[in-house]
């Protein structure tokens, strides 16, 4: 028995290790088309980004669009495209513990080096043993180049140990909903264990948006740091080619590389003429393959979609019966709020199909509103859906005006409810039947009466 056992561990490891280590399995795209548009990277996503809401709230309630998916949620290894996390666990420790910083320093020590380092064959920024760097220029190298040495010095310092920093990047991405991401290292390593998907680097890079600091890190082309104690001023430039001249995209704004196992990737954000998009590139199989892709997403989204206003603020959308009211018998439901969002350029508007549902626990048994009615009160909401099931707006629905309450009518229904209310029937019938009830047993006893007067009778004149 506990051989078998034991076969079936090994057997269960040996499938996980093979799901990891397999190359990507395109599943079906999401989204619209991309037309003659082909891709060389394996899994990729493009979103619309509202940029009126933080990246917390808009990941929470679903409210960026997602016009563009390709095998989004299959893992990869995401190389140093990790830092995003790294990033995001950085500014949580610092807020937390109320760090500084400018002030608060790292100091890279022969045992970080010898642990996680040395022997890598990863890329550094030959930090020299005792250089220290503020906190800030060890997260500003992490984020702009791929130094495995920095980032090792950024997470010792902040997390209290390796490991422990470790844990808070997968608290961070658990706390974003990254259904398909863990991780094992900071460095970026090609760790069989360490894996994410397009769609969780997305919500990872809009998390990071929220923070100034990690923009401006993200969006520079090159980084300079100038150590506290030892080493020498040096300056890399970013990783991230949209940035420079190599593959420079002048809409481009931020984003972070990684390649590991052959597979490289690119996170970027863009915005012109108040479109903002993010695009996620994964397993290009060269090291430039990712930047035409991410471009070409690029101009696919700017040419393709326009903010159009598919409802206006106080539009009439429904009605709902109203009782009580001498005035009317309905009130019309207005939308609270405009409602705009991003749409095919040549959309008709008249194929945008609304679903209403009004609030149940708000109505009587008729589907009515009992008066009287208050001006304002939302009463439920439409959603707007193109393509039969794509859902692009929802806003809640409002009575647009007061309507008062006839007391006349009011009595008059109550007592009509009252008298074909089952209650009422009910006890109507329990005192029909006492009453019958009542009237047999009162006959009976006046009949037994009679009989006993008669019998009397007729004893006394024998």
């Amino acid at each position: 028995m506990k051989k078998a056992c034991f076969f079936a561990a090994i057997v269960s490891l040996l499938l996980v290790t093979a799901l990891l280590m397999a190359p990507f399995t395109v599943s079906a795209e999401e989204g619209y088309p991309l037309e003659d548009l082909t891709l060389s990277s394996a899994s990729a996503i493009v979103v619309y980004v509202d940029p009126s809401v933080s990246g917390r709230e808009a990941i929470a309630e679903g409210i960026d669009s997602v016009l563009y998916a390709k095998a989004a949620d299959t893992p990869f290894r995401p190389g140093p495209l990790n830092r995003l996390a790294v990033g995001l666990a950085a500014m949580k420790i610092i807020e937390r513990k109320d760090i500084d910083m400018d002030t608060a320093t790292g100091e890279y020590t022969y045992s970080l080096f010898n642990v996680y380092v040395g022997g890598t064959g990863l890329a550094v920024a030959n930090m020299e043993f005792g250089e220290q760097w503020t906190i800030r220029d060890l997260l500003r190298l992490s984020m702009v180049d791929t130094a495995a040495d920095a980032a090792t010095v950024l997470a010792y310092t902040l997390g209290g140990s390796v490991q422990l920093f470790v844990d808070e990047m997968n608290n961070v991405a658990a706390e974003l909903g990254c259904e398909n991401t863990y991780f094992t290292n900071v460095s970026g390593g090609d760790d069989e264990g360490q894996y994410t998907s397009a769609r969780d680097v997305y919500k990872m890079l809009r998390r990071a948006m929220d923070y100034p600091d990690l923009v401006e890190m993200l969006s520079v082309s090159e980084v300079t740091v100038e150590p506290v104690a030892g080493g020498y001023d040096r300056s890399w430039p970013s990783t991230n080619k949209l940035l420079r001249k190599e593959y420079f995209y002048e809409p481009a704004v931020l984003g972070k590389t990684g390649a590991a196992d052959g597979c490289y990737s690119l996170a970027s954000m863009a915005e012109a003429d108040g479109y903002r998009y993010i695009t996620v590139a994964c397993g290009a199989p060269t090291p430039d393959e990712q930047y035409p892709d991410t471009i070409a997403l690029y101009r696919w989204a700017f040419n393709r979609f326009t903010y159009k206003s598919l409802l206006a603020d106080g539009q009439p959308v429904a009605r709902v019966d109203v009782k009580n009211a001498w005035q009317t018998d309905t009130v019309n439901l207005v939308a609270s709020r405009p409602v705009s969002c991003l749409v095919v350029n040549d959309l008709d508007e008249h194929t945008v199909s609304r679903k209403v549902t009004l609030y149940e626990q708000l109505l009587d048994e008729d589907g009515a509103l009992q008066a009287p009615v208050e001006k304002g009160v939302a009463v439920g909401k439409v959603e707007l859906f193109i393509r039969t099931d794509q859902k692009i707006g929802e806003v809640e629905l409002i009575t647009a005006e007061s309507v008062k309450r006839s007391e006349l009518l009011y009595i008059g229904n109550s007592l009509k409810a009252f008298f074909l209310s089952p209650w009422f029937w009910g006890v109507a019938l329990l005192l029909l039947a006492l009453v019958v009830a009542y009237a047999v047993l009162l006959y009976r006893y006046n009949h037994s009466t009679k009989r006993r007067s008669k019998a009397k009778k007729y004893r006394s004149l024998k």
